[in-house]
């Protein structure tokens, strides 16, 4: 399928955190992400599962065919697969594509979780992967390292601690793009009750510090991508379209302060704000 506005897209040399409750569709997304998805950077080569034993069930066909791309797919099951995965993670094959399935649990144990945060923090990088962790809660203590290092996040309905979520948004987007965020983010759950999400990239565009994209994406229908941030040349607090123009909400607030991601539609053909003007 198309994939005009990139939400498709995984940057190699970049993690991403896809976060959500059980059965919220964390692994059925990922699943599509590597059968569908458009890899920038350079070309995926194989495929490397990590996880508990009951886990990687699901990836065993028929439940999971392996994309076409992947020339080899390589199980690492069980804790201490885990733990020699990681003493040998600089020999991981450049162009390889990583996927931690549930391993949650064993980032609680501090030597496990400290080589684990090196893999996030350098392998993925100078090995040149694509790196995807699954994981239940988002502010746990065992993933901090790893959300400080993560490129991208895909965040199911994880967001009820209002105090770590301003924190942790206000670090990444800035304080005033929160109600705005938020608000796209219910968007998203509302749209798909029970498996919506959001995607938060943090690398995409050079021109944008930020871009989110929403509304609980289908793979039979598209999705719409929201840029949320400010290029050089634009305003604090506006919202810059895709043609790198900034563009300020004309109508339609968020109860909280911020605009109402309903009413920030961008505009196919001509990558503006419908409903809002240029600065």
């Amino acid at each position: 399928m198309a994939d005009d506005d990139g939400l498709l897209s995984f940057e190699r040399d970049a993690n991403t955190m896809i976060v959500g409750p059980t059965s919220s569709g964390k692994t059925t997304l990922l699943k599509q992400i590597l059968s569908a998805g458009q890899w920038t950077g350079g070309v995926p080569e194989r495929l490397v599962i990590v996880g508990p034993i009951e886990s990687l069930k699901s990836w065993i066909e028929p439940e999971w065919t392996k994309p076409s791309w992947a020339r080899e797919v390589i199980r690492v099951e069980g804790e201490p697969a885990f733990a020699s995965f990681l003493d040998q993670s600089d020999q991981i094959p450049e162009n390889t594509v990583m996927v931690f399935d549930d391993v949650g649990g064993w980032l609680e144990q501090k030597d496990l979780r400290v080589k684990f945060e090196k893999l996030f923090r350098v392998v993925t990088h100078h090995r040149h992967c694509w790196t995807f962790l699954l994981l239940h809660e988002l502010f746990s203590s065992g993933s901090v390292a790893m959300r400080r290092n993560a490129q991208n996040f895909i965040l199911f309905d994880v967001l009820q601690d209002q105090n770590a979520t301003n924190a942790f948004l206000g670090r990444l987007i800035g304080q005033s793009r929160i109600p705005l965020f938020m608000a796209m983010f219910q968007d998203a759950l509302q749209l798909i009750p029970g498996h919506g999400w959001i995607r938060l990239d943090l690398r995409r565009g050079a021109e944008y510090n930020r871009v989110v994209s929403t509304k609980g994406f289908s793979w039979a229908t598209g999705a719409e991508l929201y840029l949320v941030g400010t290029s050089a040349e634009s305003a604090e607090g506006a919202v810059p379209s895709l043609d790198g123009r900034a563009a300020t909400a004309s109508s339609g607030t968020h109860p909280a302060g911020g605009v109402r991601a309903s009413d920030l539609h961008l505009d196919a053909e001509s990558g503006t704000i419908p409903g809002q003007h240029d600065q």
